[in-house]
C-alpha cells in the first residue's frame, strides 16, 4: 500500500503539475508573442460603385518583429469565380477573407478618393496574440469562405465579432442593451438616398423585415457604425480597470471632395408622389389625343408609353415574386410592394404594346387592369392605417411612386370611338 502510495504521488507529479505550469507557460507565451503586436481598425469610406456605397473595413496586424503590416480584409468576392451571377441572383454569396500588405489597400482607397481612418486598438498582449492567431487561421485554405449576408454576416460584422473576441464578449454585452439609432433600411438609404433610382429599386426589393427595431450591435453592419461604436467602447481588464478600447485615432485621407452621407435618410416620397402624378398625366393626355383624334401617330405614342411603364413595373414585380418564393434572399420574403407592381401591370404592358401595333380596343381591358392595381394600392394603404402591426413595411416612397399613376391611368373614359 505504501508503495501503491508513493506511485500515485509520484503520477501526480509526472502529469499534473507539469500541465499546470504548460497552462502558465502558454499563457506567458502568449503575452511575451502579443507585445511586439498592434492591431488596427481601418475604415473606408464610400466609393463609387454600388458595391461600395457602404464602405468598407478590415483588420490590420503590426508586427514589429517582422516589420510588417498585415490587413484581413473580409467581403472579398470575384465576379469571374464560378456561377458568382447565377449565385448572386440566387441570394448564395460566396464571399471570402484574405491577407495582404496594409499599405497597398490604403492607396487603392485614396486613388479612389474614399476616405480612411484608423484606430489603434488598446488591448492587453494575450488579447493582441488570439485575435493575430485568430485572423491568420481565418485565411487559410478552407477557412477563408462565407456565406455573406448584407446585414447579418459581411466584413463589418466579422471584425466586430472578432473584435468581441478578443474582450471576452463585453463588446456584445455593451451595444446589444443600447438602443439603435434607426433600422437597416434607414441606415441603408443614409448612403443611397442620393441616387433616386437605385434607392427605389433597393426598397421595393426589400420587404419589412429590415424595418423592425434593432440594437447598436446591429448597427454595426455598417463599417462608419462600427468605428463609432469603438470610440465609445470601454472594457474591464484582466486587473478589473475600465479601458478605453481605442487608444489612438487618426484621419489619413479625408476625401474632401465626398459629401458626408447624411445623418438621416432623404424623404423622397414627396418627390415619387409628384413624379407619379406627372407620369400618370401624361399618360392621360396621349389617352385623350389618341381617342379624340384617332390618329395613328397618338395610338402608338399612348400604346408604347402605357406598354413600356406597365411592363418595366410589371417585370420588376414578377423579379420580386421569384426572389420571394424561390432564391435565398430573406430581405425579400413577404415583401408588401408584390400587390403594388404585381403581374396585373405587365399584362397592362402587353396590352399597351398591342395597342401600338393596332389593336385599339385593347384599350378597355388595359384600363381596367391599371384600375384594378390602383384600386388594391389604395387597399394596402388602408391597412396599413388600420393595422401598423401587421403591414409595418416601410414603403411610402414605393407607393407614392406607383399608386397615382396606375389610378389615372385607369380613369375610366367613355363617349369616344376607338379605331384600330
Amino acid at each position: 500500500m505504501r508503495l501503491t502510495f508513493q506511485l500515485a504521488v509520484l503520477l501526480v507529479f509526472l502529469t499534473g503539475f507539469p500541465a499546470a505550469a504548460d497552462s502558465t507557460r502558454d499563457i506567458d507565451l502568449a503575452r511575451e508573442q502579443g507585445n511586439h503586436l498592434t492591431i488596427k481598425l481601418l475604415t473606408i469610406g464610400p466609393g463609387d460603385p454600388v458595391y461600395l456605397w457602404y464602405g468598407h473595413t478590415a483588420l490590420i496586424v503590426e508586427d514589429a518583429l517582422r516589420d510588417s503590416e498585415t490587413l484581413y480584409d473580409y467581403g472579398i468576392f470575384d465576379f469571374a469565380q464560378d456561377n458568382f451571377y447565377r449565385n448572386f441572383a440566387m441570394g448564395r454569396l460566396i464571399y471570402g477573407v484574405a491577407a495582404s500588405p496594409a499599405w497597398f489597400r490604403i492607396q487603392l482607397a485614396e486613388r479612389e478618393k474614399r476616405s480612411v481612418s484608423i484606430a489603434v486598438l488598446d488591448l492587453p498582449p494575450e488579447s493582441r496574440f488570439k485575435l493575430a492567431e485568430f485572423l491568420r487561421e481565418n485565411v487559410q485554405p478552407g477557412n477563408n469562405t462565407y456565406l455573406y449576408h448584407h446585414y447579418y454576416d459581411n466584413c463589418s460584422t466579422r471584425i466586430r465579432d472578432a473584435i468581441d473576441m478578443a474582450v471576452d464578449g463585453q463588446f456584445k454585452l455593451w451595444a446589444e442593451g443600447i438602443d439603435g439609432s434607426m433600422s437597416y433600411r434607414e441606415h441603408i438609404r443614409r448612403f443611397s438616398g442620393s441616387h433616386f433610382f437605385m434607392d427605389w429599386v433597393l426598397n421595393f426589393l426589400q420587404s419589412g423585415v429590415i424595418d423592425k427595431p434593432i440594437r447598436r450591435w446591429d448597427d454595426m453592419f455598417l463599417p462608419s457604425e462600427l468605428e463609432k461604436a469603438l470610440l465609445d467602447f470601454s472594457y474591464t481588464d484582466s486587473d478589473g480597470r475600465k479601458k478605453a478600447i481605442v487608444s489612438s485615432y487618426a484621419v489619413l485621407n479625408p476625401a474632401a471632395e465626398r459629401t458626408d452621407p447624411p445623418l438621416l435618410p432623404p424623404a423622397h416620397w414627396p418627390w415619387a408622389a409628384g413624379l407619379s402624378v406627372t407620369a400618370g398625366g401624361i399618360g392621360l393626355f396621349l389617352y385623350f389625343r389618341y381617342t379624340r383624334a384617332g390618329k395613328k401617330g397618338w395610338r402608338i405614342a399612348y400604346g408604347l408609353y402605357s406598354g413600356l411603364s406597365g411592363l418595366f413595373l410589371g417585370i420588376l414585380g414578377l423579379g420580386l415574386l421569384f426572389m420571394m418564393l424561390f432564391t435565398d434572399h430573406d430581405v425579400t420574403y413577404w415583401n408588401e410592394n408584390i400587390l403594388l407592381a404585381s403581374p396585373l401591370l405587365g399584362w397592362a404592358g402587353l396590352l399597351g404594346v398591342r395597342i401600338a401595333l393596332g389593336k385599339g380596343r385593347n384599350i378597355r381591358l388595359q384600363r381596367i387592369l391599371f384600375s384594378i392595381q390602383g384600386l388594391t394600392g389604395i387597399g394596402l394603404i388602408l391597412a396599413k392605417l388600420l393595422f401598423p402591426h401587421f403591414f409595418h413595411q416601410q414603403n411610402w416612397l414605393t407607393i407614392m411612386l406607383i399608386v397615382p399613376a396606375a389610378l389615372i391611368m385607369g380613369i375610366p373614359r367613355r363617349g369616344y370611338k376607338l379605331r384600330d
